[in-house]
């Protein structure tokens, strides 16, 4: 028997309790219980951002720049009074830094596509200078893409990673424990050895490298950092490897084992490093055991899930991180399926909470003009977080809440009505239902959630005739639901509506939260 808790019903809704569920802002959890899982969490956040206060549908992407020949497998952009971005694939480099087909420069018939690069600038102009561990270094200087002046002391096809450290280019040699350098403020010119092989007492190779601004109570200092494929890391403290005086070696470390050259993402003064024992930040990690990395990394809150994506997928090419200022977002890359899929696991850097993107499959992600862009397969590069349509595909949300026992934990209840609570400015239709203990039943139930209509736009309405209505609108319709348990889950999925790719228009959609109506039966 199930007891109607509510036998007033002015509103002409069935009887029964009314709960009220929140937006799990708190995002994506991945190692709580599902039996005592925070309601601000949830279980699924598919193609939803976590903002403070609301979920939020994620933008789209759409094609910006075509005919690159093969998977574009690096961006660079170059930084000066200008920006301009390049893609490399099909041996190639590329201009796309205007909208359309690709241009190609004079950089072709390189053996591969991964380069890792810096913007340096010195007294001759801003650079960028690029490496890919097979051909000879090359650069930008905002006009033309050079091979000179050429690095000497040793061959520059073997450098495969790069990076700036008080006004000295560093690079790795491949396959090696070898660091090289330049003089002050030189792109080119004799590099001197650096051997790390008597530091790191593991083996294996160089992998990633930084700068690491850390503040150690005295001011702020700049650290040099190694990271191998073994998890070690080297940090020395000074501005010339050659001077006993002023360089010196801060201390080696371990933590888990860095997933690319690309697993490397500068956070304000931090480095997070992306590792097979989670996202980690570099301050916290190096005081802290390796048994104890999943406690303390950025992926604490969904460490489950990343460490099934390393064991699945660590081989890919494609691991990748980045920031996101515009968004408020750290981004990333999970790939999945070779050239085929993959995912981006983001977090929101101001509220900490986690969520996931589906369906723009990546190899590399920049940042343009702060926009944010992506290579692809195909010889296509996109830019994303931008309209409502994946090039025309329509993007599919999926939100799985918390199960929740309503403080009403061991009695069954009848789930007979829900609503969920959006903000929007565009036509949305929701599918949801109820899952009830612990079940995962995709939902059905498709309420229409809409606009009013006839509402003026500026520019275009005329005053004392059209009706001008609110940007955004807060729409909650009711829709039957069904399930029977001790507790239920809000499940919900929203597909967007295909559009134009060429014309992309942002729309917004926002989920607030949740109404039930549930009946209260006896206790099991």
């Amino acid at each position: 028997m199930f007891r109607q808790a509510v036998r007033r019903n002015p509103n002409k809704l069935p009887t029964g309790i009314l709960e009220s569920i929140p937006a799990p802002d708190e995002g994506w959890d991945a190692v709580s219980p599902l039996t005592d899982m925070d309601p601000k969490r949830a279980i699924i956040i598919d193609n939803l951002t976590p903002r403070p206060g609301y979920l939020e549908l994620r933008k789209g992407s759409f094609s910006w720049a075509t005919g690159l020949g093969g998977n574009v497998e690096t961006l660079l952009v170059w930084r000066g009074s200008t920006e301009k971005m390049f893609g490399a694939a099909a041996g190639t480099i590329w201009d796309i830094t205007a909208t359309g087909a690709a241009s190609a420069t004079t950089i072709t018939g390189q053996t591969n596509d991964r380069y890792q690069s810096v913007n340096f600038s010195n007294t001759a102009g801003n650079f960028i200078v690029a490496v890919n561990g097979a051909d000879p270094a090359v650069n930008f200087d905002g006009t033309t893409w050079a091979t000179s002046p050429a690095i000497t002391g040793v061959s520059s096809g073997t450098l495969i990673d790069i990076w700036a450290h008080k006004k000295r280019l560093y690079f790795v040699q491949k396959d090696s424990l070898k660091v090289w350098y330049l003089s002050i403020a030189a792109i080119g010119g004799a590099a001197q050895q650096f051997d790390l092989g008597p530091i790191f007492t593991e083996g294996g190779t160089i992998l990633c490298t930084g700068t690491w601004t850390f503040d150690g109570g005295n001011g702020v200092d700049d650290y040099w950092v190694v990271i191998t494929d073994q998890g070690e890391v080297a940090i020395y403290q000074g501005d010339d490897p050659a001077s006993a005086s002023t360089w010196a070696l801060v201390g080696t470390y371990r933590i888990g084992f860095p997933l690319s050259r690309r697993s490397i993402l500068k956070t304000g003064g931090d480095l997070a490093v992306i590792t097979s024992d989670g996202i980690v930040p570099l301050s916290a990690a190096l005081r802290t055991d390796r048994t104890a990395s999943g406690r303390i990394a950025l992926s604490a809150r969904i460490q489950n899930e990343f460490v099934k994506a390393v064991s699945a997928y660590k081989s890919n090419f494609g691991w990748d991180g980045l920031s996101y200022p515009k968004g408020n977002l750290a981004i990333f890359n999970i790939p999945v399926v070779g050239s085929v899929l993959s995912y981006q696991y983001v977090v929101n850097v101001l509220t900490g909470a986690w969520g996931r993107w589906l369906g723009q499959n990546a190899f590399c992600w920049e940042i343009f003009n702060d926009r944010l862009y992506f290579g692809a397969a195909s010889g296509i590069v996109f830019e994303a977080d931008k309209g409502s349509t994946d090039n025309g595909t329509a993007i599919t949300a999926d939100l799985k809440c918390a199960f929740n026992y309503f403080k009403r934990h061991g009695q069954r209840k009848k789930f007979t009505m829900i609503r969920p609570i959006i903000r929007t400015d565009s036509t949305v239709m929701p599918a949801i239902e109820m899952n009830v203990d612990y079940e995962e039943r995709v939902p059905t139930a498709t309420p229409t959630v809409t606009l009013p209509t006839a509402t003026g736009l500026w520019d275009v309405g005329l005053w004392d005739v059209a009706t001008w209505g609110d940007s955004l609108v807060v729409r909650n319709d009711w829709t039957g639901c069904n399930g029977i348990g001790v507790c239920g889950a809000v499940r919900m999925r929203i597909i967007g509506t295909a559009g134009s790719a060429s014309i992309p228009v942002d729309t917004i959609v926002q989920v607030i939260g949740f109404d039930v109506i549930y009946e209260s039966g006896g206790y099991v």
